[in-house]
């Protein structure tokens, strides 16, 4: 009985280990090619920030949240390879094609570090205007 009983426990958290060492599915599409042909329709994130770009660097954005009900303030928005870019007309795009003060709408994971400044990693950046 003990022996059974010790099987089962080994079983099942060898069961547990399985099922949450997996991919999630973001991690398995991490490749960005600017030339690489892309679904035509933007990628709808679940959780998104509107905001004004203020900075640029080669592996994260800093945006100015505009006032909403979930974010304002500074962000920095990190860039993986699997961020994709869009124009305001949904055309895939690089991150040469955003500039400082574009406006734009990040999709995220829902994820919002509690640092100062808050950090999220894009899914995708879309411009919503153009800087003037």
């Amino acid at each position: 009985m003990k022996k059974l009983l010790i099987l089962l426990l080994i079983l099942s958290f060898t069961f547990m280990l399985i099922s949450c060492g997996g991919n999630s599915g973001e991690e398995a599409n991490d490749t960005n090619d600017s030339n690489q042909e892309v679904n035509s329709e933007v990628i709808d994130a679940k959780y998104t920030i509107n905001g004004s770009v203020m900075n640029i660097e080669s592996e994260a954005i800093y945006i100015n949240a505009l006032d909403t009900s979930n974010a304002s303030g500074a962000y920095l928005v990190k860039i993986s390879k699997g961020t994709i870019f869009y124009d305001e007309s949904g055309k895939v795009i690089d991150l040469t094609q955003i500039s400082k003060g574009d406006e734009v709408e990040i999709g995220y994971n829902g994820q919002v570090t509690k640092s100062l400044p808050p950090q999220i990693t894009a899914i995708k950046i879309q411009k919503i205007l153009k800087a003037r």
